[in-house]
């Protein structure tokens, strides 16, 4: 099912290395006072936790470029994401804190923090995902074989990765698509497996992820006019 982790030992070991710089810094500032107030949510429904500023900065670039210039942040310690409600914010720290969380992380987490782990440069957080869906993605042939694929979930996972810059999620993802396209007689899964509303969504997607530099960069590149491996009509080429 979805719920159930994909493969992990990869990301867990990828995760592994690249957090010891903020684990070093967490454990150097457990005897000291935390100096950094985040404020999530607005209005009534904000709330404010405390923090120590360097152990943040050292997880997100954004928190880290906000508390080293001369802004109203630096001055007096505070960082506002209005956007971020408290339990998505805890989910998210969750995951960059603790190794057992990341080895119990789904899919469907990711599609939770993955955009917010982007907008505000949470580098190691926005990789996690990326690797977890991507992984997810490339399971998908063998989740055929016992009709575990969701296509709406499928495209959900799209939608986040392009909208989180997870490229190589994003990769795997039009790969796999890319040979539902070109396969007729495997349903359910086959180039029909997916309704017009649900093209309507994913359509736009794939249309970046083809264009220009875009498609390039996922191992795309575009078909000359009068080429014949697309009817002399142009195209794109799986490179």
């Amino acid at each position: 099912t979805i719920e159930q982790p994909v493969r992990r030992r990869s990301i867990y070991s990828s995760m592994a290395a690249d957090n010891i710089e903020t684990r070093f810094a967490q454990a150097q500032l457990r005897s000291s006072s935390a100096d950094l107030s985040v404020v999530l949510g607005e209005g009534d429904n904000a709330t404010t936790k405390r923090y120590h500023s360097q152990a943040l900065a050292c997880k997100s670039r954004y928190i880290d470029a906000m508390l080293s210039t001369p802004m109203k942040e630096q001055d007096e310690k505070v960082v506002t994401f209005p956007d971020i409600a408290p339990e998505l914010w805890d989910e998210m720290m969750k995951f960059l804190d603790s190794p057992a969380a990341i080895l119990r992380m789904t899919p469907k987490d990711a599609l939770r923090v993955a955009v917010p782990y982007d907008k505000y440069e949470f580098v190691e957080g926005t990789k996690l995902c990326d690797l977890l869906l991507a992984d997810y993605f490339e399971s998908l042939d063998e989740r055929e074989k016992d009709f575990s694929v969701d296509p709406n979930f499928y495209i959900e996972s799209m939608s986040v990765a392009h909208e989180a810059n997870l490229d190589g999620a994003l990769g795997a993802g039009i790969k796999y698509i890319w040979g539902k396209m070109r396969t007729f007689y495997n349903p359910p899964y086959a180039s029909n497996m997916f309704t017009e509303k649900q093209m309507d969504r994913l359509l736009p997607i794939l249309l970046d992820a083809f264009s220009g530099e875009n498609g390039m960069k996922h191992g795309f590149r575009p078909l000359p006019p009068n080429n014949p491996k697309n009817g002399n009509n142009g195209g794109i080429d799986e490179g």
